[in-house]
Parts: structure tokens; C-alpha cells; sequence
């Protein structure tokens, strides 16, 4: 990529300055004097759902019809008291079952009247070996035995490190909607099975089942807190910066940690930003702002190709500066489908992140082609580019990354390929090591203060009801960079999350940001110590929370 058309250039650009002298924030700072959080607007803890399955933690020998391997067992690695269901390949099911199955557990789910739009199934599972590919499967049916797959044939295939309160668990979340089951099968009367099937890996892996919970509807297990004393007298000057939304547009804005003291920067520009606003140091933020070549094409059969300018804003006296610009190719169409036709090509910055003591930037420049609908057509080829911040030259050789992020200490870390890197810059060359690798990662993570730890978020094993849809569940984790062990922090079940987090200054908290259910976007913080959360910015709609560092 070292031959794509992306010249630097640097420009100064004054702004309006007359009212500095009057307006002590600097212009177009404009605190707006609204609460940004509101603890009486926290909702009141509710308790779970009744479980509609009897004997879901198995501590006695009741509801579950059982067959071949399957049987209880005392265990003191149980979640909830002291026995679990073990599922092996050491007998096989009586005939009249499919005959490859070894081990099923089945009871019928107690629907009294029917049930409402949607059914949660959940269970906490674990296994020692590798579970093998299509071995474990979960069905709903009117029968014993019944082997009627729903959830579009939904099967466990592999069980990711998604622990719960509980080490070495993973918690799975499922959720059946009354059309699903209208169509698949009746309503009632209804079985749940769970049934282990032989193959060449069988006899190496046993499956552990406990707290099973099955409920009429949905209820996320994460409710939010009050905001903790820590955060609500959060010390320093630190700001948190993200964007404010309204119905006609988005703002730039910071507010301090606990949302008081909220400022918007209406000289900033914001309708055409790319990626998320970042600090450079206490003065000035960076934006990267969307642009077409050629904004406006004489020949309205070419279609522009995108592009992307880097400002640096100066919140203090209003000067702006372009520190990095990138150009897109036009292509022309002749009509669709033509085999002459050129796609036009993008190149954008989605990512800046800066390193304001050794005055230099990572950047993220991603390209793809477009099709002649201006849709994707093409996966995005992204690369890392460090740039000296005051000439603003890239002073590294190329090296794929998205989603940078400093250290304290000048090491960067960073996502590409289902794959997490740290690395340092010796010259102009990064050595970039795997510390983390999973195919469900989110392209979002932020660094430990004492830098032995990365906050990451990965899909989860499950789904969750957002705004009257099923939506997946996401999972915030930390990220042990000595042992390359990831523990889970929280389950996001409670909004949809937007990739990205960011790590407070003393260590205490993780911001991220969250479509919420009910509507609207919101900042949230979440406590490492104890996993609990809650909305920063829960009277106004804002997102892309970065802390200042």
C-alpha cells in the first residue's frame, strides 16, 4: 500500500478569534448547563423471571427424563450447589431414539396459558476436551425423544471461554420467538433437550450442564447501578469526549467523568465524521472528516471516490490544522453491470489515537472499492500508519492494523484479522506479537494504566431483546497480557454495544457506549473491581466515549 495516493499536507487555517477575551472556554464553547446524568432516572432492581423448568441446578433426581451417559454427579465445580449433569459417550441411548445419540436429558417446560412473544432458554455448560463440531445440540419438540431442531437448526458447535460468576463456565443465552415456535411445532405440549451425539471426538470430551433456566420473556441479567462515589467525585481534570445527538444532528462535546460540567463545541463540524473524535493532549481533539473526490464530478455518470481529511482543533483559541488527507479514486459507470465499468475506490482514516509525550499519531487507513449503487462490494484493507505530529510525515514501514491505541509507555496495541498485536516502533519498523485471538472479537480495546492488561469485547454465546429485537449479546473482558488469559467483565445484555472502550486513568473504570433499549444512544461506565454499571449520560443521547489521558 505504500503506492496509494495519500500525500500529507499541513494547513492553518484561522478561525474567528474576536470573543476569546470575553468567553474564558475559548470560542464556540457553549456549556450547556444540561444534567447530563440523573440518578432518579436509574431504574429500581427487579428480580429474574421464574424459571419454567423444575430441578435446573439438578440437585435432586426429579422432572429430567434421562438416557445413556447422561446422569447426575456431585461436583464441587458446580455453580449452584453441589451436583451438576454430566453428559459422556460411556452408554448409548435405548432404540426408539436416534441411534448416534449417546447421552439426552429432557423435561417438559410448564406453559400454563401459553407464553408471551419470546422464550429464554439459558444454561451454564462447560467441557473437558474440545467439544467436537456438531456433537452437542439443543432442541425444543412436542415429544420424549423428539429431535425437532428450532432456532434455524441452532447447534452448539464449540464453546468459547465465556465464563460467568463461575471460572471455567460459559453461560448461554437463547431466545425463541412465538412465531418460531408457531411455525416449527404446537405450542404446548413442549419438551427441551439436550442431547450428545457420538462421533470420532466423543469419547475424549464429557459436558457438564448446570443452572438451566427457561422463562416467559426476557430479563437481562445486567441492571443498572447508581453511579459509585469513586466516579461521582472522580479526581483531576480528566474529560471524557464523545458525541452529543440530537434528532437533526450530532456535536462534538466533553463532560467531566461523572456528566457534569458537559461543553459542546459548536464550531466543530461533526456531520461528516469518520471514526470517533480523540484527545491530542488537554488542548486540542482530532476529528477525521469524510470527503468525496470529486465532490462535485461534472460527468454525473462518475462516481466520486471517498476520502478523508484529519483536523486537529485547537479548543482554545479556535485554529484548525489539517494533519493528514487521503484521496480516493473516481471511478466511472457506464451502465450496470458493464464489464467496462471501474469501481471508484476509498480510502479513509477510521481510527486516530495520539501519543501527545513523543508527539506522534497511529492511524487506521482502510480501503475498499464500491460498487456502482455506492454499497460495499469489497472487505476493507486496512493499515497502520505512525505519523511524527508535527511534521506529520508517517515514519513507519507498512504493517495491516485497525483500532490503535497507545500505552503509557509508547507501546501500541491494536485489532486486525481476529487477532489482538501489541507492538513497539524500533526505527521505522513495528514487531508486533499476538497476545489474543478469537474469531468473534469486536475491533475495540484500550490499555491498562500499569499496561499489564487490554479491555476487550468479543460476541458472546447468546442473544438479548433490544428495542423489540433479537439482538446478540456482547462480552466486555480483560485481558491478562502475561498469562494471555481473558476473564469476562460483563455481559452486555442490556443495549447493543458500539466498538468502543476506554480506560480511566486510575484503573478503576472502562467507559463504552451503547444503543440502548427503549431508544437512543448512552455512555456507560463500568467498575473493574466489582462488574457493575450504569449510564454516565442517561438525559441526552451521546456515544464514542474517550477518555482524556
Amino acid at each position: 500500500m505504500k503506492n496509494l495516493p495519500l500525500p500529507l499536507l499541513l494547513l492553518c487555517l484561522l478561525l474567528s478569534c474576536s470573543s476569546d477575551e470575553d468567553s474564558p472556554d475559548g470560542p464556540g464553547l457553549i456549556g450547556t448547563g444540561v444534567p447530563v446524568y440523573d440518578e432518579t432516572l436509574i431504574p429500581a432492581s427487579v428480580p429474574p423471571l421464574p424459571n419454567l423448568i423444575s430441578n435446573g441446578d439438578f440437585e435432586s433426581d426429579e422432572a429430567w427424563i434421562n438416557c445413556g451417559g447422561a446422569r447426575y454427579e456431585p461436583r464441587d465445580l458446580a455453580t449452584s450447589g453441589n451436583r451438576v449433569l454430566m453428559l459422556d459417550s460411556r452408554s448409548a441411548c435405548e432404540a426408539g431414539a436416534d441411534r448416534d445419540i449417546v447421552a439426552a436429558t429432557t423435561q417438559q417446560i410448564d406453559l400454563p396459558g401459553g407464553f408471551s412473544d419470546v422464550l429464554t432458554i439459558s444454561f451454564q455448560v462447560r467441557a473437558e476436551g474440545v467439544v467436537p463440531s456438531l456433537a452437542f445440540d439443543l432442541y425444543l419438540g412436542n415429544a420424549v425423544g423428539e429431535s425437532l431442531q428450532l432456532f434455524g437448526g441452532y447447534r452448539i458447535t464449540s464453546i468459547t471461554q465465556e465464563a460467568d460468576e463461575a471460572p471455567g463456565w460459559n453461560l448461554i443465552t437463547l431466545l425463541v420467538t412465538r412465531a418460531q415456535i408457531e411455525r416449527e411445532i404446537e405450542a404446548s405440549p413442549l419438551f427441551l433437550t439436550f442431547q450428545f451425539r457420538s462421533s470420532a471426538e466423543v469419547a475424549a470430551t464429557t459436558i457438564y450442564l448446570d443452572d438451566v433456566r427457561v422463562t416467559d420473556g426476557f430479563r437481562g441479567t445486567t441492571q443498572a447501578a447508581p453511579m459509585p462515589d469513586a466516579l461521582r467525585n472522580y479526581a483531576g481534570d480528566s474529560r471524557i469526549l464523545f458525541y452529543k445527538l440530537t434528532t437533526e444532528e450530532r456535536a462534538v462535546a466533553s463532560m467531566r467523568p461523572n456528566g457534569d460540567d458537559m461543553v459542546v463545541y459548536e464550531q466543530i463540524p461533526a456531520a461528516t465524521v469518520e471514526g470517533l473524535a480523540r484527545w491530542f493532549n488537554e488542548s486540542q481533539i482530532t476529528l477525521s472528516q469524510k470527503k468525496f473526490n470529486p465532490a462535485l464530478p461534472d460527468d454525473p455518470s462518475i462516481q466520486p471516490g471517498g476520502s478523508t481529511d484529519v483536523i486537529r482543533y485547537n479548543l482554545a483559541n479556535g485554529n484548525e490544522e489539517l494533519v493528514y488527507q487521503t484521496i480516493g479514486e473516481p471511478g466511472k459507470f457506464l451502465f450496470q453491470d458493464a464489464l467496462e465499468n471501474k469501481a471508484a475506490f476509498d480510502f479513509e482514516v477510521r481510527r486516530t489515537v495520539w501519543d501527545a509525550e513523543r508527539n506522534r499519531g497511529a492511524l487506521s487507513v482502510c480501503g475498499r472499492n464500491r460498487s456502482p449503487q455506492f454499497e460495499l462490494n469489497s472487505d476493507d484493507l486496512c493499515k497502520l500508519f505512525i505519523i511524527d505530529a508535527t511534521t506529520n510525515e508517517i515514519i513507519n514501514d507498512e504493517v495491516n492494523g485497525f483500532a490503535p491505541e497507545w500505552s503509557a509507555s509508547g507501546r501500541l496495541a491494536y485489532y486486525y484479522a481476529d487477532k489482538i498485536y501489541t507492538a513497539s516502533l524500533s526505527g521505522t519498523r513495528l514487531n508486533p506479537t499476538v497476545v489474543y485471538e478469537g474469531p468473534n472479537l469486536l475491533q475495540a480495546l484500550d490499555w491498562s494504566p500499569d499496561e499489564t492488561q487490554l479491555v476487550i469485547a468479543e460476541l458472546g454465546s447468546g442473544s438479548a431483546v433490544i428495542n423489540g429485537e433479537i439482538e446478540n449479546i456482547y462480552t466486555i473482558k480483560i485481558l491478562d497480557l502475561a498469562t494471555g488469559q481473558a476473564e469476562n467483565l460483563l455481559r452486555v445484555d442490556h443495549g447493543s454495544l458500539i466498538a468502543n472502550l476506554s480506560w480511566s486513568p486510575d484503573g478503576e473504570f472502562v467507559i463504552y457506549s451503547l444503543n440502548v433499549d427503549g431508544g437512543g444512544a448512552q455512555v456507560w461506565w463500568l467498575e473493574v473491581a466489582t462488574g457493575q454499571t450504569g449510564p454516565i449520560t442517561n438525559t441526552i443521547s451521546g456515544y464514542a466515549g474517550t477518555w482524556q489521558k
